[in-house]
């Protein structure tokens, strides 16, 4: 029996959501929809019974207070406070209390990102006719946080150039942007000519800067008081939300910020993230009414729903279609992957359907009237729509290597001069380690042409980012790491 018939037979446990693995989601998270005494039902309550309810935008029915209560698996690390420690797409908390210098600009539920920013920590900006110089000025009347050492100081552009360095001197991402480090990176230097006033000199015009200093892994901005002080695990925000309370592998309390720009944002008082590692002990919490909002596993969603009708399942919005991950090739002298036969073979033993519906639940999503888009990750995913390239039919001839085809990949094994098995390691992170990994590499080992028994699971930041992603093919065998779209390609 192979890897993929023991994978489908059990019905494994599903380690995240459809949002964040095979192709369109079908319905990736659920929220509790509180109800009274009453039997009859109100409007909200019959759409939230239906199995995909529309969503619809209702800020402007919002009323303001209340709290709001999540779950997070845990809150050891320490890039939750401070995310110029963190190399990922997620910020962790630290996403909730400082801001960057821009942010990307939404539109409705259905609109999808364009790339285009707005300003956050900076109010406006602007990039000179010749793009070598950008040129920040600073949002007035912020506050920081009222305690010390902060004691509510507005905040001015020596806060931003402090933070460009603290994260230019150790996070691994500074490679993209300090000219220093990387003659690739744009930024030659910053300065602060006056209080209101940040700049960005660079060595080139450099399209990506703006959508990229709207997140992380790029700078968030901190006071410069964080010089006195462990930012791992204290925090003095400006953003939307200040932390006003946490016990340790207990829970974490966020309290609105009153001097927040956006006014009437947020619109809670209180939002606590409650440290529950046991997935099920979570879900039995859910189920409870005690959280307001959990992304299940994928092959959960449709019981908790019916479990609890009036939960509220949404759909994923559709720049989230992703499709899992990326994978690289070693590159060393000797590496059978610098031949492109190898590498196409490779991909060809890759059944991207099979994975995409196993882990997307599609055929029970389906029988339940709630459709599953899905597509084949190429470069890009289909989350761009106007660059995005479907392998099935926008590749021409390119896209037969995306295609699940043993017998064309053997064929070109033994033009290049393979005639057994290829033995090579495989890479994946921590962050990664799990069923849909191994489904890749356990179903190209099963067909006997590559033997990847040979694993090695490395700390995602720094080594494996340092020692593979980084590394430009510097590394043996073959690499996997989760990928997830921004909010600009």
């Amino acid at each position: 029996m192979t890897y993929w018939d023991n994978l489908l037979s059990s019905r494994i446990s599903r380690r995240r959501s459809l949002a964040l693995t095979g192709g369109g989601a079908a319905a990736a998270f659920l929220v509790a929809c509180g109800g009274g005494g009453s039997s009859e039902k109100s409007p909200q309550e019959k759409e939230a019974a239906s199995a995909l309810p529309k969503q619809v935008d209702t800020t402007k029915q919002a009323v303001a207070g209340g709290e709001f209560h999540e779950r997070i698996a845990t809150d050891s690390n320490y890039y939750l406070y401070d995310s110029n420690f963190n190399t990922s797409g997620n910020p962790g908390i630290a996403g909730w209390i400082y801001p960057h210098l821009t942010k990307a600009k939404l539109g409705n539920v259905d609109s999808l990102p364009t790339g285009d920013v707005v300003g956050d920590f900076a109010e406006t900006f602007e990039l000179s006719p010749d793009g070598l110089k950008a040129t920040f000025k600073i949002r007035p009347n912020q506050k920081w946080d009222p305690r010390a050492p902060t004691n509510g100081r507005v905040a001015d552009s020596e806060d931003a150039l402090w933070s460009y360095n603290h994260w230019a001197a150790g996070n691994a991402r500074r490679l993209f942007l300090v000219n220093s480090i990387n003659p690739d990176g744009p930024v030659t230097s910053v300065s602060t000519p006056d209080k209101n006033t940040f700049v960005m000199n660079l060595a080139f015009p450099w399209a990506p800067l703006m959508p990229l200093l709207a997140g992380n892994p790029f700078p968030s901005i901190m006071p410069r008081e964080a010089e006195s002080f462990d930012t791992r695990n204290t925090s003095r925000g400006i953003g939307a939300w200040i932390i006003d309370d946490k016990q340790q592998s207990n829970y974490i309390r966020l309290k609105k910020n009153p001097d927040w720009y956006e006014k009437p944002r947020p619109f809670i008082d209180t939002y606590w993230f409650h440290v529950i590692p046991d997935y099920a002990a979570a879900l039995g919490q859910f189920k409870a009414g005690k959280l307001d909002y959990f992304q299940p596993n994928q092959d959960d969603i449709l019981a908790t729903k019916k479990d609890v009708p009036s939960l509220v399942v949404g759909q994923a919005a559709k720049w989230r279609n992703n499709p899992g991950a990326w994978i690289f090739f070693g590159f060393k002298e000797g590496s059978p992957f610098r031949d492109e036969r190898v590498r196409k073979a490779f991909s060809m033993e890759i059944d991207r359907d099979l994975w995409i519906d196993t882990f997307a639940n599609r055929q029970k999503f389906e029988s339940e009237g709630l459709p599953v888009a899905t597509n084949w990750f190429s470069w890009l995913g289909k989350g761009y729509p106007d660059i995005y390239l479907d392998p099935k039919k926008d590749m021409g001839d390119g896209g037969v290597n995306f295609k699940f085809d043993p017998k064309e990949a053997k064929k070109l094994l033994t033009a290049a001069g393979f005639t057994s098995p290829i033995k090579t390691k495989w890479t994946v992170p921590d962050i990664n380690q799990g069923n849909m990994p191994e489904a890749v590499r356990a179903g190209i080992h099963d067909l006997k042409d590559f033997n990847m028994e040979d694993v090695s699971v490395l700390t995602y930041e720094p080594t494996f980012n340092q020692q593979v992603r980084e590394s430009k093919g510097k590394f043996d065998g073959v690499a996997y790491v989760g990928w997830g779209e921004n909010g600009d390609p």
